[in-house]
């Protein structure tokens, strides 16, 4: 084209700006999740520690215990203080973080299950629902082998839960129904079940409907060899 702008050049200039985009995008997702996560991380652990603090004044086994958990959270705390005073903050530092913050949440559980705080209780262990090194595949990956957009609608879960702050809860709950209606509905497909022992006619117009209980026994009963795991349903 020898007058007027190439459009193929147009084209190709948009893809490329759209791919970078796409790319940053997708950074700083991960990084809000990987926050997200160990946000959730020290909230959850922060009653067992603080009331540990507490009971070592008078209980001096407690002490080293109550001090290491005290010396990783300051320690923690200035970590991600230098990641939030950098202008231009690696998604390598936010993956960091949230190993940390596994970490962490893996010692609470197991000290609060030996050491014991009754106003407390045991921590969960918070194990990561998303990949921050290299390692097993996480639900997603299996859920995407599949279907693809089965694992699409799981990591919706742990974006809406972790990437979000505006009722992250509630937009969770509400994904993780739709991701299970989907996952069942991909491994008990509606004339599978209609066909089989475990569904049975409905009343006037909704005769041919298959009920979620219906379908999990189907699932349970078509896709593990083990009878009485799948009796379990």
């Amino acid at each position: 084209m020898k007058n007027g702008i190439d459009p193929e050049d147009v084209e190709r200039v948009f893809d490329e700006a759209i791919g970078m985009a796409d790319s940053l995008h997708q950074d700083l997702a991960d990084g809000a999740q990987s926050l997200g996560y160990a946000r959730d991380v020290l909230l959850h652990s922060k009653p067992y520690w603080v009331k540990l603090a507490e009971m070592s004044e008078g209980t001096p086994a407690v002490t080293p215990i109550a001090d290491s958990g005290a010396k990783f959270i300051r320690a923690y705390r200035d970590e991600l203080a230098g990641l939030r005073g950098q202008t231009d903050i690696p998604l390598s530092g936010l993956n960091a973080a949230a190993g940390s913050a596994v970490w962490f949440s893996a010692t609470s559980g197991s000290m609060s299950s030996i050491v014991m705080v009754p106003e407390v209780g045991e921590i969960p262990y918070e194990s990561s629902p998303f990949r921050i090194s290299a390692g097993p595949p996480v639900y997603a990956d299996r859920f995407a082998k599949l279907e693809p957009a089965l694992g699409d609608s799981y990591r919706q879960i742990w974006e809406a839960l972790y990437g979000t702050r505006a009722d992250p809860e509630r937009s969770a709950l509400s994904l993780m129904r739709q991701t299970f209606d989907h996952l069942f509905g991909r491994l008990a497909p509606d004339d599978d079940v209609r066909n089989s022992k475990y569904w049975h006619p409905k009343k006037r117009d909704k005769a041919n409907q298959v009920g979620r209980r219906e379908r999990i026994k189907y699932a349970a009963h078509t896709h593990i060899k083990d009878l009485n795991r799948a009796n379990t349903h």
